[in-house]
């Protein structure tokens, strides 16, 4: 009778800890807004950004972002456009403060609502380093305060839209893969020991 319970006992523990792991998997930090860019090279180090906004979970809208351009890898942005109802601002990067470069834009109505995606945001840059620009960090900020919301790095999207399963999707089919194994080695355990 000791050795069931011990038994038990393991298998509580290898449980505990799988609920553990669990839990940790669920509390990783996820964006609630998320931006993607489109990258096209017009010519030489001339580079074409087209943005996105999706305001995946946020609860207020998207109203000011804010794309920064490092200062020694990106020169001239310029011909900023951004659709109906929306302004930006653009600055350069400055070897003399120094600083990155960055651009604003602020909607001028109620901005990207919850839920849902605004596309139309692009600039052209000079790329100063070797081979491919990529992501930018960003800001979403609370236009009347100046608060920073929320912070990340811009993503590159994909031209094919294929879903790809959850971490937390995976875990769950890994736990019930190892169960039905877990359970066929008891049976046949239970089998030779009869």
């Amino acid at each position: 009778m000791g050795s069931g319970w011990n038994v038990g006992l393991g298998a509580m523990r290898r449980w505990q800890g799988l609920v553990a792991v669990l839990a940790m998997l669920c509390a990783a930090p996820s964006f609630a807004t998320v931006i993607t860019y489109q990258a096209t090279q017009v010519g030489g180090t001339t580079w074409r950004y087209d943005y996105s906004v999706d305001n995946d979970s946020l609860d207020t809208p998207v109203e000011e972002f804010t794309l920064f351009f490092g200062l020694d890898q990106y020169a001239n942005l310029s011909a900023l456009s951004a659709p109906e109802g929306w302004d930006g601002f653009i600055a350069q990067p400055d070897p003399l403060l120094p600083d990155d470069g960055f651009i604003d834009v602020l909607a001028l109505n109620s901005g990207v609502l919850p839920g849902q995606g605004l596309s139309g945001f692009s600039i052209i840059f000079d790329w100063l380093l070797e081979g491919t620009p990529g992501a930018q960090r960003f800001d979403i900020i609370e236009p009347l305060s100046f608060t920073v919301i929320e912070s990340g790095f811009t993503t590159l999207a994909t031209t094919a839209s294929v879903p790809e399963p959850s971490s937390l999707a995976l875990f769950g089919a890994a736990l019930l893969g190892f169960g039905m194994f877990r359970r066929r080695r008891e049976r046949l355990e239970i089998g030779v020991h009869a």
